[in-house]
């Protein structure tokens, strides 16, 4: 499936993070290998950034649809880039590695306790937590080496009020942090900045002082020579 950006769901095209969903209800299954059927919903989303110069800033920027109807089970994140942030919506769909995130799960829009969450990523690293009394986790993604690359996390529910299972999953993109060398860089520049004003204080004052030595040296001798005469 592919989509374009804006499309006719938002004619104004305006700029910052859109969230795109897909539904599939899987139907009856036997999920639980006792010879009785129950229903099974596969949830998943992700989050786009979107840029035009020509048109307006959105005003609402989320990263939970809270649409229970459509879509009950959802984990998305708390602090991702993109949120009263102009330009951040290019980090949309992205993580950082080594960085630490929070993230949420909600079911029919309220926040969903003890739930299983599982991150796999391209490369085949692991993590599996559980949601506090809150709903939500932290979780520090681990970079891969050569490139960027995609991670899934995934939560499944069993309503106990109807039996029903939900999975949902949120794909993102994580990549490599910055290089060490520019904060080295960064440091440095602090560093030369720093060190150049002093030399130009230091060069100044060296300056005034040979200045008022040479202005003092020619007054005493005017002084002598006055007096001698």
């Amino acid at each position: 499936m592919a989509l374009e950006f804006p499309s006719e769901l938002n004619p104004a095209g305006l700029n910052g993070r859109y969230l795109a969903f897909a539904r599939m209800d899987a139907g009856p299954v036997d999920t639980d290998a006792e010879g009785k059927d129950k229903m099974v919903h596969y949830y998943a989303k992700y989050l786009i950034g979107c840029r035009n110069k020509e048109t307006a800033e959105g005003k609402r920027p989320d990263a939970f649809f809270k649409d229970a109807e459509k879509m009950p089970l959802e984990i998305g994140p708390l602090d991702t880039p993109g949120t009263g942030e102009k330009e951040s919506f290019l980090k949309a769909g992205f993580q950082e590695a080594r960085k630490k995130y929070r993230m949420k799960v909600l079911y029919n829009e309220k926040p969903l306790a003890h739930a299983d969450v599982s991150i796999v990523t391209q490369s085949g690293w692991e993590k599996r937590v559980k949601t506090d009394a809150e709903g939500t986790f932290s979780i520090t993604p681990i970079e891969n080496h050569t490139k960027a690359e995609r991670c899934l996390y995934t939560v499944c529910y069993k309503d106990p009020s109807t039996g029903e299972h939900h999975c949902s999953n949120l794909s993102v993109m994580i990549t490599a942090p910055p290089p060490l060398w520019i904060s080295k860089a960064g440091g440095f520049d602090f560093w030369a900045t720093l060190g150049s004003g002093l030399f130009i204080v230091y060069v100044t004052w060296t300056i005034y002082r040979k200045a008022r030595r040479d202005h003092k040296t020619m007054l005493e001798f005017e002084r002598y020579r006055i007096g001698r005469g």
